[in-house]
């Protein structure tokens, strides 16, 4: 037999218990989960917002928060230092060409 079926045999059954949705404990547990996600969501911002586009610090667009200092450099540089790399193996490319004679089809 299962214990509440031994209670209500015995009579010791107690008032209908509440769901669990509805004990105090599970109460302040939700409350305390849907409070850090209130704040979390009020910490992040939006980035399309007309404030922060015109704002010069990158934005990540799935949290809302800034980059760092040294990750937006990092960024906002590697354009130029790739096109700078580029040149540099262009003219490494064209140097060795014209050093060798058999390349040109002399």
């Amino acid at each position: 037999m299962a214990v509440t079926e031994l209670r209500s045999m015995t009579g010791l059954e107690t008032m209908e218990q509440p769901a669990s949705q509805l004990r105090k404990s599970r109460i302040e547990k939700d409350s305390k989960q849907r409070d850090a996600l209130l704040n979390a969501i009020t910490e992040s911002c939006d980035p399309f917002s007309p404030q922060k586009s015109k704002s010069k610090c990158l934005l990540n667009i799935a949290t809302g928060r800034a980059a760092s200092q040294e990750t937006q450099e990092y960024l906002t540089n590697s354009l130029a230092s790739g096109h700078k790399l580029c040149v540099k193996f262009q003219e490494e490319c064209i140097a060795i060409y014209e050093a060798h004679p058999k390349a040109k089809g002399v």
